[in-house]
């Protein structure tokens, strides 16, 4: 069997051959650490996940095209963090503005290129739309259910405060699963942002 060494070694050529199909910095450093929590093989499966994802090319909407999300049966924001899997959710604390009452928007995807911290995302997103509530999220996830594996998608709302602290917002990985990162990072040009539409 392979060592997790050798398959990090394998990994580096691959992700290398795989950057022009799609795969970023960011889907880089998941695979990596992917690897090192579940071992070689699950990392290996990964990879093969993000690489049929670029060779079906399952699409997302395209950057700036419009399109409409719906939330029809309103949750919490605490729901979404149990929802995602964090057996934590009890300790977390959600400071944003509920969703009451079921409604439909409309949103297109952008890109901003890199940017040093949270705030210069926000300031820069703001030239392209409002900044929706994280739920939505949940209606992006729900309304395409089959991720690309182009780069993450965020929804710059940080409105979610882990058990240690950490303020962090909603977003959705290359590989389509839905967690919640810190806003205390910069971001790459491989993020793509949801603003709504008014």
């Amino acid at each position: 069997m392979a060592t997790t060494k050798q398959v990090l070694t394998t990994v580096g050529v691959l992700i290398e051959n795989l950057s022009e199909q799609g795969l970023n910095d960011l889907d880089g450093q998941m695979l990596h650490h992917h690897i090192i929590r579940n071992g070689p093989g699950a990392g290996a499966a990964f990879l093969i996940f993000l690489q049929d994802c670029a060779q079906l090319g399952i699409a997302y909407p395209a950057l700036n095209e419009v399109f409409e999300l719906a939330i029809i049966q309103p949750f919490t924001g605490l729901e979404m963090v149990r929802n995602d899997g964090y057996t934590n959710w009890q300790e977390w604390r959600f400071t944003g503005r509920e969703i009451f009452v079921p409604q439909k928007k409309k949103f297109k995807l952008v890109t901003i290129g890199y940017q040093l911290n949270f705030d210069a995302v926000t300031k820069e997103l703001a030239k392209h739309g409002a900044i929706p509530q994280g739920q939505w999220r949940t209606a992006f996830k729900k309304a395409f259910p089959s991720p690309d594996g182009k780069g993450p998608i965020g929804i710059a709302d940080a409105s979610w405060v882990g058990p240690h602290g950490f303020v962090r917002f909603p977003c959705v990985d290359s590989g389509g699963h839905p967690y919640f990162h810190w806003t205390a990072f910069d971001f790459d040009d491989g993020w793509r942002w949801l603003v709504e539409v008014k």
